[in-house]
């Protein structure tokens, strides 16, 4: 006696084993664009990997560019330092200037230029120290620090050429708080060198206010003698 098949009897069809669901079809049509696209697909992935080996060199490139300036820096300074110690301003600058001749990286150039109006002051070539202080003033990528040091510094030269008006002005564009001890202090000290006492009474009171200031002592010292 033969067994009963007791599946039911259904064709290819109604299992739909001929007919490929929604997401079969989708990717039917993907895999029939890629091939028929594949030229421009491979145009494609190579142009990414171009752009890619590109901005990687780049990347080296600058890296390479500011590792070499850094060690021009290092360089630069260790010959000025050594020339410093041996009271050669001369050899100094000249040090300095052939790192400022190549210098991109503004933080190190700006160190430099300070350095470099430092020691033409000694040697008193005044208008060689403007020039590289106003150049650092008037920067467009200058911190606000090296910016006010740099007014410090120049007021400085300006008053030992007896440049009264530019000394105090280059004083009054200092622009942080920070920096008000120094600028009482350094007005007060112009006006006593002008005799102008009152006034430089009025600077030392208000920096004798401050507590906080390594100068504080120094201008209530100053207030009794003057008065």
């Amino acid at each position: 006696m033969s067994k009963q098949n007791n599946f039911p009897n259904h064709s290819a069809d109604d299992l739909n084993l001929n007919k490929p669901d929604r997401f079969q079809q989708f990717m039917f049509l993907m895999a029939d664009r890629i091939y028929r696209l594949r030229q421009r697909y491979i145009a494609g992935g190579l142009a990414v990997v171009a752009i890619g080996i590109g901005a990687l060199y780049w990347q080296e490139q600058q890296r390479l560019q500011m590792e070499t300036e850094a060690n021009l820096f290092y360089a630069s300074q260790q010959a000025a330092v050594k020339a410093a110690l041996q009271k050669k301003p001369e050899q100094e600058v000249k040090a300095l200037t052939h790192y400022l001749e190549q210098a991109n990286i503004t933080s190190m150039k700006i160190a430099s230029q300070l350095q470099v109006a430092e020691a033409q002051s000694r040697l008193k070539n005044w208008g060689d120290a403007e020039k590289q202080l106003k150049e650092i003033i008037l920067g467009n990528e200058v911190p606000d620090f090296s910016r006010n040091m740099a007014r410090l510094n120049l007021s400085a030269v300006m008053e030992v050429q007896g440049k009264i008006d530019e000394a105090r002005k280059y004083l009054l564009q200092l622009d942080n708080a920070r920096w008000d001890d120094l600028r009482l202090r350094n007005l007060a000290r112009i006006s006593l060198n002008q005799n102008k006492k009152e006034e430089a009474s009025g600077y030392l009171s208000k920096l004798s206010e401050m507590k906080d200031s390594p100068f504080q002592q120094e201008a209530e010292d100053l207030l009794r003698q003057i008065r």
